[in-house]
């Protein structure tokens, strides 16, 4: 099987990069060939340690200095995506014909335009792994603009991509409401397959707590909460910061919560928490550690917390949980994310209600109280979750859908020689 694997940008690193090279590098391991497109790809920031052995084709190498000088950007105004949106579609659409792949692979929502663009040139069928759903499938899902701006945004997208839609063979989620969401919308079954994780890079270091605790200044007695990752507002770290102050005026005096990550994709929201955690009183609990924290260390990182908190909202799925997991951390997730979908309250995790910062404070303060509740609870999750979550179990299932796509795709295409009638049903 030669299959495709495309997306919009490989210059950084991410749930949904890492998924697609994890894929690409399962496959080749399986005996297929796999080849990776995108429209921009840094090699030097995108886990070069997985892309080496790869074969990835881009339209633009930027260095990582000219990412810098462009300056970080998660969502584009109207005409840039317009752009990205159409015209480079179709570059990269033609870039992956010349190599006649036999099954395409849109692995985010920015790359089923061009793999659909492709199909209709080489006859190979699309299946699409969706990242996230989209406020104009589920109104209330996460808005990137300003009202206005975002109800046109919701009507253009909402006209162009039904019809891209409907001709992809599969589609694919990773939890079950953004499956219930794109079913609802697009009249299409919608399968869930879990993603994977590198159990080899996340296990527990016991010896990293001392360091990463003494390089931010915290005690050993202190019961530090972590949340690492990109800010952004969906991440409601808000109501982390207020369950901290309130769990700090309930007793629980020793709590500290680290915040680290880069805080440039959305440094509006990052200066709000700061703000809100001067009015809470907590400014002396919450600390901002604004960079990227390198692979490398984010073992040690989890292996010094206490418990990781992890309340985005709307978020498809949730890769840090499972890292967390994976190295002995207790986690506290919400039920707006789906990772909960797979975790189970009091025994692998404990899940509260979103934007409920009281709800929080209660298990925050549960939590400190008692050590031995945590190290159960952690070492059942990381028995019973993560070591079912591979990244060879989760290119087993892909692999098991194109296969099916390819020999339904054949079977049509048996049909409709025999009956010539049948390719204009």
């Amino acid at each position: 099987m030669k299959a495709a694997i495309l997306l919009n940008e490989l210059t950084a690193r991410g749930g949904a990069p890492r998924q697609a090279l994890e894929l690409a590098r399962a496959l080749e391991n399986f005996g297929h060939r796999a080849t990776v497109y995108a429209a921009r790809y840094c090699a030097e920031t995108c886990y070069p340690e997985i892309a080496k052995s790869l074969d990835v084709r881009a339209l633009e190498r930027p260095s990582p200095r000219e990412l810098e000088a462009r300056g970080p950007r998660r969502h584009h105004n109207l005409a840039e995506g317009a752009r990205r949106h159409f015209l480079e579609s179709r570059a990269l659409a033609r870039m992956v014909e010349r190599d006649r792949p036999d099954i395409l692979n849109a692995h985010v929502r920015g790359s089923t335009r061009a793999a659909v663009a492709c199909k209709r040139q080489t006859g190979a069928p699309v299946v699409w792994m969706c990242d996230d759903a989209r406020h104009w499938e589920e109104p209330g899902y996460r808005a990137y603009y300003a009202p206005p701006v975002q109800w046109l945004f919701d009507r253009v997208m909402a006209r162009a991509e039904r019809p891209v839609v409907r001709e992809i063979d599969r589609i694919i989620a990773l939890d079950t409401r953004v499956a219930g969401i794109l079913g609802k919308y697009y009249g299409r079954p919608v399968e869930v397959i879990r993603s994977g994780l590198d159990s080899a890079a996340f296990e527990p270091r016991p010896g990293a707590r001392a360091a990463i605790r003494a390089r931010h200044g915290f005690a050993e007695d202190d019961f530090v909460l972590l949340w690492l990752g990109i800010l952004e507002p969906h991440r409601r770290l808000e109501d982390a910061i207020a369950a901290v102050s309130r769990a700090g005026r309930a007793g629980c005096r020793n709590v500290r919560f680290l915040i680290a990550g880069k805080a440039s994709f959305a440094l509006e929201y990052t200066q709000k928490l700061v703000a809100l955690a001067a009015r809470e009183g907590s400014a002396g609990a919450v600390q901002f550690y604004d960079d990227a924290v390198p692979e490398s260390e984010m073992a040690d990182y989890y292996s010094s917390a206490d418990a990781l908190v992890y309340l985005a909202e709307n978020q498809c799925w949730g890769l840090g949980v499972f890292e967390a997991i994976a190295c002995g951390l207790p986690v506290i997730v919400s039920r707006a994310c789906g990772a909960h979908e797979v975790l189970e309250d009091g025994r692998t995790a404990r899940i509260v209600p979103p934007w409920n910062p009281d709800a929080l404070a209660r298990v925050i303060a549960e939590l400190a109280a008692s050590p031995s509740a945590r190290r159960e609870m952690a070492a059942r999750a990381r028995a019973e979750v993560a070591a079912a979550m591979t990244w060879e179990s989760y290119a087993r299932n892909m692999a098991r859908v194109f296969e099916e796509v390819l020999e339904e795709s054949r079977r049509a295409g048996s049909r409709a020689a025999r009956d010539p009638r049948e390719a204009f049903a």
